[in-house]
């Protein structure tokens, strides 16, 4: 792609940009809006009087780093009408460049999801819905539920959760869901017996609680698996990743306030 650009005449944009369109550059002005993963671009003259844009990607998309895209003569100084509109690009603080930035680096986190993962997504609309991952486009995060392939706009994406090793086996939902309904009914049964009235159907109540901590049981347990398996989640409002690994938190909480124990009896004054 290189070749192309040294064989043929980069021609410039406009003055307000320059030979080379950035990442900044195009989140102000909105050259290429649609394009996710843009990092730079340059416009090449042609010999039949058109132009093309040879756009550099941050991430490869279906392989590819770059795109080329045609334009015609017209269209090309239409470009160059809607900068001559435009404000003159601001001196702004770094915090503010990378504001604007900040949907492009959620974008780059996506790429890192891997292929069939377990997701949570949260829409614009607060809907949250649990799917499994396909592919990423230059525009949409394509994913699996109920079947059904469906595909989600990045404009309509607020977080995307999701899951490195989700591997929930059957044997910690059940225990999750017996233990529940054991200590319900343990709790019940053991009140009923201190009450005159209720202490003949202490073993009704009992039963009646058990069912109740089942079905309790049943909707904690997708709770334990987010606490036990680790998960990423993207902020599209922010542009950050973090990791969420409860346990190992609690662990290492835990840990450091052995530490701090221990060095408080440590450093207390011995009696003279």
């Amino acid at each position: 792609m290189s070749g192309l650009l040294h064989a043929q005449q980069v021609i410039v944009l406009h003055p307000k940009v320059g030979g080379t369109l950035d990442a900044f550059e195009n989140s102000v002005y909105a050259v290429f809006p649609d394009v996710a993963f843009f990092k730079n671009a340059q416009f090449v003259a042609l010999e039949s009087d058109s132009v093309i844009a040879v756009i550099e990607l941050r991430q490869p998309v279906y392989g590819n780093r770059f795109l080329v895209r045609r334009f015609s003569a017209y269209e090309f100084h239409q470009f160059r009408q809607k900068l001559d509109f435009s404000a003159p690009l601001p001196q702004i603080s770094v915090k503010t460049v990378k504001q604007i930035e900040q949907p492009v680096w959620a974008l780059i986190f996506m790429s890192r999801i891997p292929y069939h993962a377990i997701c949570e997504i949260k829409t614009r609309e607060n809907e949250r819905k649990r799917v499994v991952f396909e592919r990423i486009t230059d525009r949409s995060f394509d994913a699996w539920m109920n079947r059904e392939l469906h595909t989600y706009p990045f404009d309509q994406l607020k977080i995307v959760r999701y899951w490195t090793k989700y591997n929930p086996t059957p044997a910690l939902y059940w225990s999750v869901v017996g233990l529940s309904g054991l200590t319900i009914a343990a709790s019940v049964y053991t009140i009923a017996g201190f009450s005159d009235y209720l202490n003949p159907h202490r073993m009704l109540l009992a039963a009646g609680g058990f069912s109740a901590g089942c079905i309790a049981g049943s909707y904690a347990a997708p709770l334990i698996d987010d606490l036990v398996f680790p998960s990423y989640i993207i902020n599209f409002e922010t542009g950050r990743i973090k990791r969420l690994d409860t346990l190992q938190r609690i662990g290492y909480n835990l840990r450091k306030l052995k530490d701090y124990l221990w060095q408080l009896l440590v450093e207390q004054p011995k009696p003279a």
